[in-house]
């Protein structure tokens, strides 16, 4: 896939309503995600987790290009399977 940083709002417009796993992540100053090198995309949620279980990179993250549900939670987990915050 990519060899290169590309800004995520440009990834947004290329691959709509698709899951996104990225590495070598750029955050800006609220830790949000601003670039990346795209490893996967998918329309299916589970290709890409398939995927990340597979990815050694030291910064990854999952982004999806659609709208997301209003009545959505998500939460995150930490190491010794801490829930670190959630998003709803």
């Amino acid at each position: 896939m990519a060899k290169r940083v590309e800004a995520l709002s440009k990834l947004k417009q290329r691959y709509p309503k698709e899951w996104l796993l990225l590495t070598d992540v750029v955050a800006d100053e609220l830790t949000r995600p601003i670039k990346g090198k795209l490893v996967a995309h998918s329309k299916n949620r589970d290709d890409i987790y398939d995927r990340l279980a597979r990815t050694r990179a030291k910064s990854v993250s999952v982004e999806y290009t659609g709208n997301v549900p209003k009545d959505l939670v998500v939460v995150f987990w930490g190491a010794g399977d801490q829930c670190v915050g959630a998003l709803s």
